[in-house]
């Protein structure tokens, strides 16, 4: 039981991979280029996700539905953001049970720590291994700790873009320097030396994102696909 969860990546990252391939396609007949995902436009999540799962739930109940989601009581921005669902989609009821009975983070700790069970999960971990929501720190280790998918996700950066403003490609490059150099400096409350030939300014970068994340301990959310709207 006491075994790391790894996530099972489908070759070729289907249907990611094929979702965006059609996307392609339909931009190409249209004389448009690819288009990758972004912050300010998450259609993996609508498409992938939300679109599903209200197509399914509509030809199941076509009087209307509840829609739960697990936002808790200390995420009232994100609660506060489910008024989307009632204006955008009139026949889904989203509601939180977890904030309306006023669980919270460390209920939910608690909770799992009186189970026979984990799946041994950090904060940052979730069911997208490499996110572009997640920061670049938090990326470079699910580069280093996730290899299996790392082909897929710079393929797919590759063929159709940068996924928002990170690349994964440097990302993936720069991961042993960040680990390997930085981020025991950091923890070492000294100045690492930077390398021949890497690109001090972008050095300097890495040094602080490893330093302010050290400081301050924050750790990005694994999904914020109830955001996307």
């Amino acid at each position: 039981m006491g075994d790391r969860y790894t996530p099972n990546c489908v070759e070729g990252g289907e249907p990611f991979y094929q979702f965006l391939s059609d996307m392609r396609e339909f931009r190409r007949r249209r004389g448009k280029g690819p288009f990758a995902p972004h912050p300010r436009f998450r259609f993996c999540t609508s498409y992938l996700k939300m679109r599903v799962g209200r197509a399914y739930a509509h030809t199941r109940f076509r009087d209307g539905y509840k829609s739960l989601i697990g936002l808790r009581a200390d995420e009232p921005h994100r609660v506060a953001g489910l008024r989307n669902h009632t204006r955008f989609f009139p026949e889904e009821e989203a509601v939180a049970p977890l904030a309306e009975s006023d669980i919270t983070k460390a209920d939910v700790l608690r909770f799992w720590s009186e189970q026979s069970f984990d799946l041994n999960l950090r904060e940052w971990e979730g069911n997208c291994t490499k996110c572009f929501l997640k920061s670049e720190a938090l990326l470079s280790d699910a580069f280093a700790e996730y290899p299996e998918d790392n082909e897929i996700w710079l393929r797919m950066e590759r063929e159709f873009g940068t996924f928002g403003d990170k690349s994964y490609a440097r990302i993936h490059a720069e991961t042993p320097v960040r680990r390997e150099i930085i981020r025991p400096a950091v923890r070492a409350g000294t100045e690492p030396e930077c390398p021949e030939g890497f690109d001090r300014k972008r050095f300097r970068l890495i040094f602080l994102q490893e330093r302010r994340r050290l400081r301050s301990q924050e750790e990005t959310i694994s999904c914020q696909c109830e955001a996307a709207g």
